[in-house]
């Protein structure tokens, strides 16, 4: 659970050939999990709602400041360099380079 009142980085991770679903909130490997294999065709209309789960559907409570989506699977370290680059610690400034 990430409910703290502060921002965070969720990645979900799924790959359509074995089912493997990876879960990281900051760039860090947090839970995995298997589901069935094979691509996902259902309409895509409301992000954070839960369904078709065996248990009752729910929505996110909590809010969201962007959304990105990707048509390959991101590696861990890309995940992580995602988050590092969001909170911009990958930056650094110095003099402009002559060209």
């Amino acid at each position: 659970k990430v409910n703290d009142n502060n921002w965070r980085l969720v990645t979900m991770s799924r790959n359509e050939t074995t089912g493997a679903v990876r879960f990281y909130v900051n760039g860090v490997l947090t839970g995995t999990a298997t589901s069935e294999t094979g691509n996902k065709s259902t309409t895509f209309n409301s992000f954070g709602f839960v369904r078709n789960t065996g248990g009752a559907s729910n929505f996110y409570n909590g809010l969201l400041d962007g959304i990105r989506l990707s048509n390959s699977i991101l590696t861990d370290d890309r995940i992580k360099a995602e988050y590092k680059f969001s909170i911009e610690t990958n930056i650094t400034y110095g003099a402009p380079e002559d060209l």
